[in-house]
């Protein structure tokens, strides 16, 4: 007696490659959007946790140097926590007290608090020009998280603090007339 063997014929895997390709298709946005989502959500708790730090604090904070020292103490390094997403960033509002996780169109992402985008006072921590953001939509003030050789050229501004660190070289402040 004599075995069959049974062989896949070359229809049959084409028709499983394109399964696949359509799975593929369907599954991989949507597993995308889940860790973007996942992600944020996991940023809005750490600017939450950073929030609690402020709030048992709040007497002995006055400016970008006392959040920075408070929240050190707490166990945060500031000036290394970035967003995972490059179009989101924490700043703290001066006026709240409080760190806000915003979208590149500066849209608080996750807070109980309401904001007021004529009153709040926003402080992003940058190390290099690179950093700065471009917008006209809000003012920034801006505090040098480390040492700093070489110019800084910016658009929107309050204020620029270096703390107790040392910046060798020039702020340039344009107004969006094309001045310095």
């Amino acid at each position: 007696m004599e075995k069959t063997r049974k062989r896949i014929t070359l229809i049959e895997v084409v028709i499983m490659v394109a399964v696949i390709a359509i799975l593929s298709a369907i599954l991989i946005p949507t597993y995308l959007n889940l860790v973007r989502k996942s992600n944020l959500t996991t940023q809005a708790q750490l600017a939450e946790s950073m929030n609690e730090i402020l709030s048992l604090n709040s007497d002995e904070i006055e400016n970008i140097q006392d959040v920075i020292i408070c929240l050190e103490n707490g166990g945060y390094k500031l000036d290394k926590l970035n967003p995972t997403r490059e179009d989101y960033r924490f700043v703290w509002d001066k006026s709240t007290n409080q760190i806000i996780l915003l979208s590149e169109n500066f849209e608080v992402i996750s807070n109980s608090k309401i904001y007021d985008k004529e009153t709040w006072q926003l402080w992003l921590t940058i190390k290099s020009p690179s950093e700065v953001v471009k917008t006209e939509k809000t003012l920034l003030n801006y505090y040098l998280a480390n040492d700093y050789k070489g110019d800084f050229e910016i658009t929107s501004l309050s204020s620029f603090d270096t703390g107790n660190n040392v910046l060798t070289g020039n702020v340039l402040y344009f107004t969006t007339k094309g001045g310095i």
